[in-house]
C-alpha cells in the first residue's frame, strides 16, 4: 500500500471516531503501517458461539489467519486451532488457548482458568472432504473438528473455547 493511500486511511479513522481514536481503530493502524504483508480474503464467515451470531473476515497475516468484523470480534487461527478470541458478547479481553503437550490451557487476563487433556489429531478422508477430529477431555468428553473440502480449503473450525465447554464454530459462507 502506497504512503498516499496509508495517510488516507489515518485520516478516515481520525475522522470516523469523532476525533476521538479508540484502540480498535489504533490496532488497525498499527497493523496497517507494520504489516504490509497482510491479506484480506473475500471470502464471509459465520460465527456462532454461546447464542452469538456474527459474520467475520479471515485476514492472513505472519502465517497465521485471524476472523475479524466491525463489532471487535476477533479469533486468531493457527491452522489447527483457534489460539485467542477477543469479544463473541463474552470476552471482553483476549481468551488465550494453548497446548503444552496433550495439555490445552485456558487463561483470561494472564490466569489458566481450565486444563483440558487433548488426543493428537486423526483425520477421515472421504472423496469430497477430509475431517480433522480430536478427541478432548474437560469436565466432560468433547471432539474439535476441522473440515477442508476437495480443493483443500477449510471450511469448517468446531472447537471448545472457554472452560465453559461452549463449542465455537466458524464456517465459510457459500453464498
Amino acid at each position: 500500500m502506497n504512503i498516499g493511500c496509508k495517510i488516507l486511511v489515518v485520516a478516515l479513522f481520525l475522522c470516523s471516531g469523532g476525533c476521538v481514536v479508540e484502540s480498535t481503530q489504533l490496532q488497525t493502524l498499527r497493523q496497517l503501517f507494520l504489516e504490509p504483508e497482510a491479506e484480506l480474503s473475500p471470502h464471509v464467515w459465520e460465527v456462532e458461539f454461546a447464542g452469538y451470531s456474527a459474520l467475520v473476515t479471515p485476514v492472513v497475516a505472519d502465517g497465521k489467519t485471524f476472523f475479524v468484523n466491525d463489532y471487535s470480534d476477533l479469533m486468531k487461527f493457527n491452522g489447527w486451532i483457534i489460539t485467542e478470541a477477543k469479544g463473541l458478547k463474552r470476552f471482553e479481553r483476549s481468551w488465550v488457548i494453548f497446548d503444552e503437550g496433550k495439555e490445552r490451557r485456558f487463561s483470561y487476563s494472564g490466569q489458566v482458568k481450565a486444563v483440558h487433556t487433548c488426543e493428537p489429531w486423526v483425520n477421515i478422508h472421504a472423496d469430497t472432504y477430509t475431517q480433522f477430529l480430536q478427541s478432548c477431555t474437560g469436565e466432560r468428553g468433547y471432539t474439535n473438528t476441522i473440515l477442508v473440502d476437495s480443493l483443500g480449503r477449510i471450511i469448517s473450525i468446531e472447537q471448545v473455547l472457554d472452560d465453559s465447554g461452549n463449542i465455537l464454530s466458524l464456517r465459510l459462507r457459500e453464498d
